[in-house]
């Protein structure tokens, strides 16, 4: 049973991977593979558009930088602790900061000349005549990583790119983060967020995707294809698909943390577990495609799995507009339960009217069950909408989040057919929403959003209430380096600190807290 579950797990993983991959075959093997590519392509092409447009991705992927400065003016609170609790939030704090003008800060840099990525968080205006103090500063080398906090120890002190698990290994040697020896380098990062495959690990997606259609059963149709897996093929793509997995270029990072946590011998044993050999696949098993091709690309693909020839799992997706494809884009999870007709599902789903001169989207995630009666039931979502518009030069963004959970007492009010959904939805689940709105500009080289307005609006059963505030607030995307941000000269290897030399680091920061603690309480 144990086998059998990471033969599923695996499967389906390399079933997606293999949407993703090309390869050769059979004629209905190759029409179907360059059908998936094409689509693929073109729905890449989309999302990569409004992200180039809008946020300046493949630039900041280049070199760039993004600056925010966080503020607030004004605001009006009416949240609550509690639905009993008659008063407000203590919001000193709030007006204190208003009162100093005290703000945030945060600067990325990707500094494709200095080889270097730089994180930076400060606080503005934190005492009369100082415009900034930097809080935490962490510069990624290709072979250090730089830690600085300006504010508390005016030093900066720094390890070799793979030096953390050593590092947590001094501070704390029984932890298991020590292993975390992972490589920090610039080049490595950079790879990470990017997040393209190289020539070899196509190569190996690829080999397990031919394995998974080597004899599959591909049948055209009046819609699209019908596909069945054969059985014995199918045990091979974990295996094939797990050695991918391991050396995939856009992953490195991260399973580099795995092979210092995981001993090789527990490597070894989870790879003979679902090897082909091992792997034993029940009787009634099996999985099955269904795509469905409109316009010569896939407008549905749904994948069935079958145990005891009953469905047990489904994974679909739906793209019904490629040139936008956050108009109109579901994908979907969905258990079925073999003995009650029941089913749980998490459906993702965009919908929107985005064209040339505007994003405007929805963006929903729901959290379904469907009992023996064929009712669907809300048990949880959330939403998140977004609205850029370019024909106008202010007041012309917009983003609102919302979630929602079962109210405790459900209030159960009379259904009509005109607005059936919004009345279930509105009786019986509890709200939380947030929205920001400002304004939008784009250049050839920036693009910048300021931020003015911040509504926080709270569920009943969580006291209830709103907050609005005015704020004074931009993030500036650009292609330049917009700041410059500069270590302290006085430099400190942390490996080479004696256990006395960090107490006395220690003591001499606690110290320095308490007193900025102090004076800002003044």
């Amino acid at each position: 049973m144990k086998n059998f579950k990471s033969f599923i797990l695996f499967t389906l993983s390399g079933i997606l991977a293999g949407l993703l991959i090309i390869s050769c075959g059979s004629k209905d093997e190759r029409a179907l593979i360059a059908l998936k590519k094409e689509s693929r392509v073109r729905a890449e092409k989309s999302i990569k558009k409004f992200a180039d447009e809008y946020f300046m991705s493949s630039e900041l992927e280049k070199n760039g930088s993004i600056t925010f400065d966080a503020g607030i003016k004004n605001f009006k609170n009416t949240i609550k602790r509690t639905e009993a609790d008659k008063k407000p939030l203590n919001t000193a704090g709030i007006e204190k900061l208003i009162e100093n003008n005290i703000g945030l800060n945060f600067t990325f840099i990707n500094d494709q000349k200095e080889k270097s990525i730089i994180y930076s968080y400060g606080i503005k205006n934190p005492r009369p005549g100082m415009p900034e103090l930097p809080m935490l500063i962490m510069k990624l080398g290709n072979k250090n990583i730089e830690v600085a906090s300006p504010a508390v120890q005016n030093k900066t002190f720094y390890m070799p790119s793979n030096g953390i698990g050593k590092f947590l290994a001094l501070i704390s040697p029984n932890n298991f983060l020590s292993f975390f020896n992972m490589n920090f380098s610039y080049n490595e990062i950079k790879n990470m967020m990017t997040m393209k495959l190289d020539r070899h690990s196509q190569k190996r997606y690829a080999k397990a995707e031919k394995s998974l259609y080597k004899n599959a059963d591909i049948k055209k149709t009046d819609s699209g294809y019908m596909v069945s897996f054969n059985n014995e093929d199918l045990k091979q793509v974990p295996a094939l698909f797990w050695y991918a997995l391991k050396n995939d270029n856009r992953l490195k990072l991260m399973l580099s943390m795995y092979e210092n946590i995981l001993t090789k011998e527990i490597m070894d044993k989870f790879s003979e577990e679902i090897s082909p050999e091992k792997l034993a696949i029940p009787e009634g098993f099996r999985i099955a495609e269904e795509i469905s091709v409109k316009d010569g690309l896939i407008s549905k693909d749904m994948f069935t799995v079958f145990v005891e020839n009953k469905p047990m799992l489904r994974l679909s997706y739906e793209i019904g507009d490629y040139d936008y494809v956050l108009n109109n884009l579901t994908a979907r999870i969905e258990l079925v339960d073999s003995i009650d007709p029941a089913s749980r599902s998490i459906e993702l789903k965009s919908s929107g009217l985005s064209n040339e001169n505007k994003a405007d989207f929805k963006i929903s995630m729901q959290f379904n069950a469907k009992n023996s009666m064929d009712e669907k039931i809300l048990l949880a979502d959330a939403n998140y909408s977004v609205l850029i518009d370019k024909t106008k030069q202010s007041d012309n963004f917009k983003v609102l989040m919302n979630f929602g959970f079962p109210k405790m007492i459900p209030v159960y009010a009379e259904k009509n057919e005109a607005d059936k959904d919004y009345t279930d939805k509105d009786n019986m689940m509890e709200r939380m929403e947030m929205s920001v709105s400002g304004s939008f500009n784009k250049s050839a080289d920036t693009a910048e959003f300021s931020i003015n307005k911040m509504n926080v609006n709270v569920s009943e059963e969580l006291g209830g209430g709103s907050l609005e505030a005015e704020l004074e607030s931009k993030m500036v995307i650009s292609s330049k380096i917009l700041k410059n941000i500069e270590m302290p000269k006085d430099r400190l290897n942390v490996l080479e600190m004696s256990p006395e030399e960090w107490t006395k680091l220690k003591n001499e920061v606690m110290m320095k807290m308490e007193t900025m603690s102090k004076e800002y309480k003044k």
